[in-house]
């Protein structure tokens, strides 16, 4: 049970560091005012939502996580 918790941190720490790089690109692409980069923009936060659906997923499927205090979690998870 122990290896599916930290496999199911692993999965979560990849999601955001990939949400990360959506942020980013979509500061980027604002901050640009390129009419091409603000409508890729939508695209962007479409998959930003479906990637914090896919954590909210893992979390609470995984019993030691939910026991973990929030603020220890994000510290594991360097955010």
């Amino acid at each position: 049970m122990e290896g599916d918790t930290f496999s199911s941190l692993g999965n979560v720490q990849n999601i955001l560091s990939q949400n990360r790089v959506f942020i980013n690109e979509t500061n980027w692409n604002y901050e640009a005012k390129v009419p091409y980069n603000l409508s890729k923009n939508v695209g962007l936060i479409r998959e930003f939502n479906n990637t914090v659906r896919r954590v909210a997923d893992l979390i609470p499927a995984d019993p030691l996580i939910e026991e973990v205090p929030t603020a220890e979690l994000l510290i594991y998870l360097d955010l």
